[in-house]
């Protein structure tokens, strides 16, 4: 019995074994198959190799008299572009300037390319080569693609594809996903089909038919994975080859050179140039311009970022005083005053200082401050111009990375981000202002007054502003003290003695009259001689002398007496100047209600 059940097991054990090793070797086929399929490596292609369809591309573009395009290149003589006149002629609001490349501009600075304006880059990633056809990853992708995120530029990649079916535009669709995958492609996946002159390549004669069938299969396939896919060709491309019928769903990227606008029915972006100059690339390289995908991405609304109602009324001291900081009656004031008159609004707009760093602005809009306002809100800091001296977008995202790679290079999202928290995170919005030096040079008043991180109240201050206003005091509580006028004048002690209501009432009725001093800030004969003016005005009416002081003259900081001279008292004491600064009110509160006790002399 023991025998025969250790048999027995024995036997189920092998059979559980067998089974257990056909259910492995099944796993492993199944994950090679998935491996071969997501995880493949394709060979790197070679760009001096005839098998790079860029090959017979350039051939065609130097060598043959055809017509437009890429494919069919027009032989006028190469008319080389530097990207300034480019961006000068075609980036609007809406439009941007951008670049494709592949191995043939070999290794690119993409730090110098991102300076140079450029907004976005289409990337070749691969392509079949033109006579065995094998696939093939451009050599230099990985290095680009990276380069260019790196730099906050926009990424799209294109596919060279020379397939004759729709296997082999699949094979092709998949490669491009397997390449792609992990990066941020914020532009599309563009399927590139070209003829070649001279023949000789594997795609000579295929049917109409089937080149629109193999497009239809790789962008389908693209679009099923979530990118953007899109078509390229020549202007005469979309007319004789393809079947836009076909493709009306999908974007279109149009090649034509030297025209101004591409004939081509429509289109998303046009490659205007294969001839364009820009720092960072040795050679021509080919220049795009985008009317559809960078904005779509890259550009915000900046109007919320352009009035801020505090910082306005701290600019603008006039206002301030007759609006405080009632934001109603302030944005009203911006809006059909305030813009045309040039007024500062916002740290990040000084349109007196943008007109006059902007030559061609200046010429367009002279001092129309308003033309200049709506052209920096709908141009400029997408051209990332720079509005004031507190501002400057390109300082701003050299010199933070983590923003830079964020938005992509967007100067009206740079923007936003420095107002809504670049600011109060006490970055630097530009080289010629630097806060926290500016803080050390700032006068007492202001030192005591302002928090380490009121930046933008620094900021007003700096553009002639007065952010910090202490409003002037109402001083008659402080002009009648009992014990004083008791102890100056021996005739009351006799006659009324020690009580305060008396006092006052005698003040009031006759001792106002008579000149009599009852506080140790005012004495109307002492005030009289110190301020000429005021003794030719009052002469003798010293109630009139006592009124002025307490609607004017003390306001204006006048001695008015003997015991206490403002100006020596502000002149003793840095603490008390520090903290009321001008507003000699609080100073004259300051002396009575502490100074005295404290025994500070108040001349």
């Amino acid at each position: 019995m023991i025998k025969q059940y250790c048999n027995e097991n024995i036997s189920k054990g092998e059979i559980k074994l067998k089974k257990l090793v056909k259910i492995s070797i099944l796993f492993l086929i199944i994950f090679a198959t998935f491996s071969i399929n997501v995880f493949a490596d394709y060979e790197i292609g070679d760009i001096n190799s005839s098998e790079d369809p860029l090959n017979s591309r350039f051939s065609v573009e130097v060598n043959e008299n055809v017509k437009d395009g890429i494919m069919t290149m027009s032989a006028l003589p190469n008319k080389q572009e530097n990207i300034d006149s480019l961006i000068a002629r075609f980036e609007t609001g809406t439009a941007a300037i951008g670049i494709d490349v592949s191995a043939w501009q070999k290794d690119i600075d993409w730090a110098q390319v991102a300076n140079s304006g450029v907004k976005f880059a289409i990337l070749r990633c691969g392509y079949r080569g033109t006579s065995q056809g094998q696939l093939f990853e451009d050599p230099y992708f990985k290095k680009n693609i990276q380069g260019a995120l790196n730099n906050g530029i926009y990424v799209g990649v294109y596919f060279y594809s020379t397939a004759i079916n729709e296997q082999e535009a699949l094979e092709e669709a998949n490669m491009v996903l397997d390449l792609i995958r992990g990066y941020d492609i914020k532009y599309f996946v563009a399927y590139d089909f070209e003829d070649f002159t001279p023949k000789g390549n594997r795609t000579d004669n295929l049917p109409l038919e089937q080149i629109n069938k193999n497009a239809k299969t790789f962008l389908s396939k693209i679009r099923e994975n979530g990118y953007t896919a899109c078509l390229y060709g020549s202007a005469s491309f979309f007319t004789s080859y393809w079947n836009m019928n076909e493709f009306s769903d999908y974007d279109v990227w149009t090649a034509h050179y030297y025209v101004n606008s591409p004939n081509c029915e429509r289109y998303n972006i046009w490659q205007q140039t294969d001839s364009g100059r820009l720092a960072g690339i040795d050679g021509d390289v080919d220049i795009d311009v985008d009317y559809t995908y960078f904005f779509k991405y890259n550009y915000i609304d900046i109007t919320p970022y352009m009035f801020n109602a505090e910082f306005y009324a701290d600019c603008n001291p006039d206002l301030k005083k007759i609006f405080g900081y009632d934001e109603v009656k302030l944005k009203e004031h911006y809006e059909s005053l305030g813009k045309r008159e040039g007024r500062i609004a916002t740290p990040v707009f000084d349109p007196y200082y943008y007109i006059n760093s902007n030559s061609d602005l200046k010429a367009a809009f002279g001092d129309d401050y308003e033309k200049a306002y709506n052209h920096f809100v709908n141009c400029g800091a997408n051209e990332k111009r720079r509005g004031s001296k507190y501002f400057d977008i390109k300082y701003y995202l050299s010199n933070n990375q983590d923003l830079l790679k964020a938005f992509y290079n967007s100067g009206t999202k740079a923007l936003a981000h420095y107002v809504t928290n670049g600011i109060n995170e006490n970055r630097l919005g530009s080289e010629d202002f630097n806060v926290n030096t500016y803080r050390r040079t700032v006068d007492g008043f202001h030192k005591y007054h302002l928090k380490y991180n009121d930046t933008l109240k620094f900021i007003a201050l700096d553009v002639g502003g007065e952010p910090v206003i202490l409003e002037d005091i109402d001083i008659t509580p402080y002009m009648f003290d009992a014990t004083y006028y008791y102890n100056r004048y021996t005739d009351l002690q006799e006659i009324i003695g020690m009580n305060p209501e008396a006092l006052k009432e005698h003040y009031e009725n006759c001792g106002m009259k008579e000149g009599r001093s009852a506080s140790r800030i005012f004495d109307p004969l002492f005030y009289a001689s110190a301020n000429p003016d005021i003794a030719q005005a009052y002469g003798t009416d010293y109630v009139g002398m006592y009124y002025h002081f307490i609607n004017n003259g003390a306001k204006e900081g006048r001695n008015s007496s003997e015991e206490f001279q403002i100006g020596k008292y502000l002149e003793n004491y840095e603490d008390v100047r520090n903290a009321f600064g001008t507003c000699y009110t609080r100073v004259y509160e300051h002396y009575v209600v502490c100074g005295v006790n404290e025994g500070r002399k108040g001349n």
